[in-house]
């Protein structure tokens, strides 16, 4: 029906919607860790970048990992993201989901864990519901990650208390 209104009868969702103004664009990925995206110029985004980096998942195709990173720890609070990028450096790859993770966020998460060695703990901080499950869910990766809720979760607990980030 809107397509016959634009004058585009049959018209496709995404093309509607345009028109009217209403595109979607996919929100970055903010990380900080041993990450960069390449492209034929040269590194384009650093993930080592203070106090961090932000990445487009329209460029995920073009990240490299640069070495193993000692944990992979998602946060869902900003602040303490910011906090942790800011105050913790140990290697760790560090990424902020929000309360949901986005599309691109997975994304991101799938290739890294598929590529990194599987004993790089993955955690997550966040809420933590029922069961200490999480929102976050990678495909292809069972179980979800662990609630770094404690000081003694592999030690990455342990640096966010003792720097009175919690």
């Amino acid at each position: 029906m809107l397509g016959v209104r634009i004058g585009q009868p049959g018209a496709a969702a995404d093309v509607v919607w345009a028109h009217i103004g209403l595109e979607r664009f996919s929100h970055p990925v903010h990380l900080k860790g041993p990450v960069a995206v390449e492209g034929a110029r040269g590194r384009l985004v650093d993930g080592s970048a203070k106090p961090f980096a932000s990445i487009h998942p329209e460029m995920l195709s073009q990240l490299a990992i640069l070495e193993p990173p000692t944990a992979i720890l998602t946060i869902e609070n900003y602040a303490s993201f910011n906090r942790q990028v800011r105050e913790i450096e140990d290697g760790s790859l560090v990424v902020y989901t929000g309360g949901f993770p986005t599309a691109g966020i997975i994304e991101l998460l799938a290739k890294v864990l598929a590529v990194v060695p599987a004993e790089v703990p993955f955690l997550h901080w966040g809420d933590v519901d029922a069961g200490r499950g999480t929102h976050l869910q990678v495909p292809g990766r069972e179980p979800a990650p662990r609630a770094a809720t404690t000081p003694d979760d592999e030690g990455i607990g342990r640096k966010i208390w003792s720097a009175g980030i919690c």
